[in-house]
């Protein structure tokens, strides 16, 4: 059964590692072109969160 719940921990793991690079070089590329843009939706996101906090 250890085994088994290791095993398992393992794939999650890996496929979570996977998608974080494959989600990484997409957004790589989209911040390289629109990088103006993503960094004032990052901010007013920041801004909102810091807002919601007071």
């Amino acid at each position: 059964m250890l085994l088994l719940f290791e095993m398992v921990i393992a794939t999650i793991g890996t496929i979570a590692t996977a998608s974080w690079i494959f989600m990484g070089g997409l957004f790589q590329r989209a911040y390289t072109q629109h990088f103006r843009v993503v960094n004032i939706v990052l901010a007013l996101v920041l801004l909102e969160c810091a807002w919601s906090m007071l």
